[in-house]
């Protein structure tokens, strides 16, 4: 179902969309050179290492996504994916910028993981280009309804915490990752539009996979020479 928001409507005159275009260039020159001088300043604090390698490709994911948005969604699931966290403490993605094991790490007061930064950037970017087009559509499939429904209960479970002197804490830190599945499936549904970006997709999961199954099948040759008697799981 196409669900057609209250905010679109179309450009009158070739001026006015030209006018609209040359805003948007704006805006995405605007951010890909506030982007590249964090990186720029992260890089002279920081000096050369695997950390500024981590941070360059950080910033080129950054740009892909403003340049396309629909490459959020491949660079999240992938990288979120081929990392894991048990056999590589150092992989960053889904940790923290205040985490002291990441390879990003910030500082302590840095509580944003680049996956989540992906996430917001890339609805930042898709709602934009959508505003500025005058096209803001909203594409709702089967699953929008139940996803909806799941992040109001959710929603309804943290406000009864807090207003029963819950944690605040503790709670949002419970609730923060199940924010991505509607998120998640938001941007999906509405930026995969061809059966291409859908197979572009499916291939990224699979790469991904195998990838971290590699670091696993390392892990346990290399690490623990084959000796997985006192484990209970190895990723």
């Amino acid at each position: 179902m196409i669900t057609t928001l209250p905010t679109r409507f179309d450009a009158l005159t070739a001026s006015a969309q030209a006018r609209r275009a040359d805003r948007g260039w704006w805006l995405q020159f605007i951010g890909m050179l506030g982007v590249t001088g964090l990186s720029g300043w992260l890089l002279l604090n920081q000096g050369a290492g695997f950390a500024a390698l981590g941070w360059c490709a950080f910033v080129l994911g950054a740009l892909a996504i403003v340049y396309q948005p629909r490459y959020g969604v491949y660079l999240i699931l992938g990288l979120t994916l081929v990392g894991d966290s048990l056999l590589d403490p150092w992989y960053p993605f889904v940790k923290n910028l205040s985490s002291a094991e990441s390879l990003l790490y910030l500082g302590r007061a840095t509580s944003f993981s680049p996956a989540e930064i992906y996430m917001a950037l890339t609805l930042i970017v898709w709602l934009g280009r959508a505003a500025m087009q005058r096209k803001l559509k909203g594409y709702r499939g089967a699953l929008f309804w139940p996803a909806l429904s799941f992040a109001a209960f959710i929603t309804f479970g943290l406000v009864y915490g807090l207003l029963r002197h819950g944690n605040p804490t503790v709670a949002l830190w419970e609730v923060r990752s199940i924010y991505y599945l509607p998120i998640m499936l938001i941007l999906t549904s509405n930026l995969l539009e061809t059966r291409r970006h859908v197979n572009v997709l499916i291939w990224t999961i699979i790469l991904a996979l195998f990838l971290d199954g590699l670091s696993g099948a390392w892990f346990v040759a290399a690490v623990l020479k084959f000796d997985i008697s006192s484990l209970e799981a190895i990723a």
